[in-house]
């Protein structure tokens, strides 16, 4: 690590000149240097304080400096967030940002004339270097036949983030259980009654407090200890909300020091999440509200041809503990810059009490695995194993190779030698450390933003799908060893080309193999790489379905 400085009224040959301030330490480079044409005419060069230049996987040499991130004053470049605007419209390429500032890279300039773009142009060393690192260690299947499991359930509307799968009315058949859908006029919770069979109709007779609820997360448990099954409710930009029921199906608020606000851009803005968990976190019988911050929220709506100004928002996770009688008492959140929308909660280190492991929408955030500690905080803990430079948007686990020692699936979007892959990588946790093993990759952007673990075929063994932003499943048997069989999907055709969002693998019919239960969201209006017009008419819906059995037997 090499320090940085402290600058001021520095002319960079880059971008121009713009007033710096700051300090700190380089981190490990992977932005890519600015376009050609870029450069301005003319120039001081700067040198890095302590004379140490650094190199770029291009050749380019550069240093690192700090700048002030303003929450209005900047607005990304790169969907990746590796390039940033800052004041006056000059364009950065980004090492590593915190709330606080960003560290961009000032590059060597070159017999005193504007800097050019000077690519190493890979070699076919390196292309198959790369290429070994996203090689896939799986066999081919013959393919899964899916028949369709979820007459009654929503064809068309924004089904995004999370569900949960629980029988909520206790008549011993599984419900769905959602919060509203995204851009609902009618923003209530909404429970999908099964009937064991496939078919599903809404709990219409289901009451909810007047409260306003909006799209996130929901999660099922028997909150307060009357043997009835309670809700947990993340809405975006709003906060938690935790609502008990009675034996006629009213939900009444049980929220005493959990974070709920009616307004999406108060001055005041809560703890707002679009992925949780519950977990006794603290070992004393009741479950526990595990929240991952959902990341920066709009400050205000922008006046037109202005920039969106932003919040920092909430970040790192949060524990809200279970008074048993509607109180919650706030743990945390530990210094992160992390946010995202998975969670996934195991006794990964084995000492008796429960961790957590999150995606990220932080780019390069490898940090995704917190160990509980005995006095009920945790500690942030790098997975080695881990690709450096990715985007982890979404995690599971499961004991995929029979060890009793829980496993992590991640999923990833990364980019080498321009060319972005989405893909995924099964961490297996050995007792000498994590084992890496990529079980699936594509070239392309459309990240897998769920992932699920269960049992398919009913032999026992954790099996492993994960669903992407063109509605496409990725289906994996695992073999109990750590091995993995990849099965493509036949006789239907997953979402519709919409972005698959949450997913369940879950025993709806109790015949001992689980089906899959699936969530889709698409913004038309958007303006972005995850708009796709007319190839998602709906814009979402809710589906499930079952395994054919004779597909998936034997190995």
């Amino acid at each position: 690590m090499r320090g940085i400085g402290r600058f001021r009224g520095l002319c960079v040959a880059v971008v121009g000149c713009v007033l710096l301030a700051g300090g700190g330490t380089a981190d490990a480079p992977w932005a890519q240097p600015p376009a050609p044409g870029k450069a301005a005419a003319t120039f001081s060069a700067p040198q890095p304080p302590d004379g140490q230049w650094l190199v770029d996987p291009g050749g380019r040499e550069y240093y690192v400096i700090r700048v002030p991130r303003r929450e209005g004053a900047y607005a990304w470049v790169s969907e990746d967030h590796t390039r940033v605007r800052l004041v006056h419209g000059l364009e950065w390429d980004v090492v590593s940002y915190s709330d606080d500032h960003f560290h961009v890279k000032v590059y060597r300039a070159l017999d005193q004339a504007p800097p050019t773009v000077r690519r190493r142009q890979p070699t076919a060393e390196d292309l198959e270097r790369t290429a070994a690192a996203y090689r896939p260690e799986v066999t081919a299947g013959a393919g899964l036949t899916l028949s369709g499991f979820g007459a009654g359930l929503p064809q068309r509307g924004q089904w995004r983030n999370g569900f949960d799968v629980a029988d909520v009315n206790g008549d011993g058949h599984l419900d769905i259980v959602f919060g509203p859908a995204r851009k609902q006029v009618r923003r209530l919770p909404t429970i999908f009654l099964g009937d064991g069979a496939g078919a599903w109709k809404p709990w219409s007779t289901a009451r909810f407090q007047a409260l306003p609820y909006d799209y996130g997360d929901a999660k099922v448990a028997d909150l307060n200890g009357d043997g009835i099954p309670d809700l947990v409710l993340a809405s975006h930009l709003r906060g938690v909300v935790a609502l008990i029921a009675d034996r006629g199906g009213r939900f009444t608020a049980w929220s005493q020091g959990l974070e709920f606000s009616g307004s999406a851009t108060g001055q005041q803005p809560v703890f707002s999440s679009r992925a949780i968990a519950l977990a006794d976190w603290n070992g004393d019988g009741r479950p526990d509200i595990l929240v991952l911050g959902e990341g920066p929220t709009p400050a205000s709506r922008p006046a037109p041809g202005a920039p969106p100004e932003f919040r920092p928002g909430s970040r790192g996770v949060v524990v809200y503990l279970n008074g048993g009688d509607g109180t919650w008492k706030k743990v945390g959140p530990g210094a992160s810059r992390n946010f995202g929308s998975s969670i996934a909660v195991a006794d990964f280190d084995r000492d008796g009490r429960l961790d957590f492991a999150t995606g990220s929408d932080a780019w390069g955030f490898t940090t995704l695995l917190n160990l509980g500690q005995a006095d009920g905080t945790w500690k942030a803990t790098v997975i080695p194993a881990l690709r450096p430079n990715a985007l982890y948007r979404a995690v599971a686990s499961a004991d995929f190779d029979g060890d009793s020692r829980p496993d992590l699936a991640v999923s990833f979007v990364t980019r080498d030698h321009g060319v972005f892959r989405v893909g995924i990588d099964v961490l297996l946790n050995r007792a000498g450390g994590w084992e890496r093993k990529t079980i699936g990759v594509v070239e392309g952007r459309a990240a897998l933003f769920g992932l699920a673990t269960g049992d398919l075929d009913g032999d026992g063994r954790a099996d492993l799908v994960g669903v992407d932003g063109d509605g496409s499943l990725w289906i994996f048997r695992g073999d109990g060893a750590g091995g993995f069989t990849r099965e493509p999907v036949l006789g239907v055709k997953p979402g519709e080309q919409c972005q698959g969002y949450g997913i369940r693998l879950i025993d709806l019919d109790r015949d001992g193999a689980d089906e899959i239960v699936v969530s889709f969201a698409e913004d038309l209006a958007a303006d972005g790489p995850l708009s796709k017009g007319p190839s998602c008419p709906s814009e979402g819906s809710l589906q499930a379905w079952k395994v054919a059995r004779k597909q998936s037997a034997g190995r």
